[in-house]
């Protein structure tokens, strides 16, 4: 949302993409190796935004990166330990 209001679909459509389905997408595609090996780490490229919202215009930023954050320590709970995967957010 800008300050008049107006969503930009297409642009909040594009940081969900690339900063949340991405990751996703590449955990996807390397973890069943990770798992079959029983070793590997997932870095997962995120923010300090993905902590704290810095004002006004990085709402959709700033919630695609708590999601990233969010899906890297759920990760490293359900792969961790299990299959001595490391998942860490840079």
């Amino acid at each position: 949302m800008h300050d008049d209001g107006v969503s930009h679909t297409s642009a909040c459509h594009l940081a969900v993409d690339v900063n949340v389905k991405g990751v996703l997408n590449v955990a996807a595609a390397v973890l069943p190796q990770m798992i079959k090996q029983h070793s590997g780490h997932v870095f997962n490229t995120s923010s300090i935004a993905g902590r704290k919202v810095f004002g006004q215009g990085f709402a959709v930023y700033s919630a695609s990166k708590f999601a990233v954050t969010a899906f890297t320590e759920g990760l490293r709970m359900e792969v961790g330990k299990k299959h001595n995967i490391r998942v860490t957010s840079i």
